[in-house]
């Protein structure tokens, strides 16, 4: 599969849109997560041969209006170019280089701009801080 490659820079220009998209998944999660609560809540007080509910129907719809919502965000983000890669924590990663190498160039809600990289095997636990001659925008 090919991806998209980002300078630091790039990224960095993305992040206004990014971070509205993200900012409307992570509304969103919180009520996924209640409704698919309430329909297994639902679920567990039916009685199976009688087929779901009319509860369980009606929350199954509003699971399914959400999560369609959300994967739209997510098709949002894959056009962009970036990879969505947490809920809880809003995270995107960009592909980028460094020192000839693959890598991500690694945002999570809340950063102002793009700090840090990890290997593309790491993930978010091999976060490591941008090093200055690469996010210091001076003369090349």
């Amino acid at each position: 599969m090919l991806h998209k490659y980002f300078t630091l820079d790039q990224a960095n220009r993305t992040l206004p849109l990014v971070r509205r998209i993200v900012a409307d998944i992570t509304a969103l999660y919180p009520a996924w997560r209640d409704l698919v609560y309430r329909y297994e809540l639902a679920s567990a007080q039916a009685r199976p041969e009688q087929g779901e509910s009319p509860e369980q129907l009606a929350v199954r719809a509003e699971i399914d209006g959400v999560a369609r919502r959300i994967n739209s965000y997510l098709q949002e983000l894959e056009q962009i170019g970036c990879v969505f890669k947490g809920f809880e924590a809003g995270l995107v990663d960009f592909y980028g280089k460094l020192d000839g190498r693959d890598i991500f160039w690694c945002w999570k809600q809340g950063e102002d701009r793009i700090d840090h990289w990890h290997d593309l095997e790491s993930g978010f636990a091999g976060r490591q801080p941008i090093p200055a001659v690469v996010g210091g925008g001076g003369a090349a």
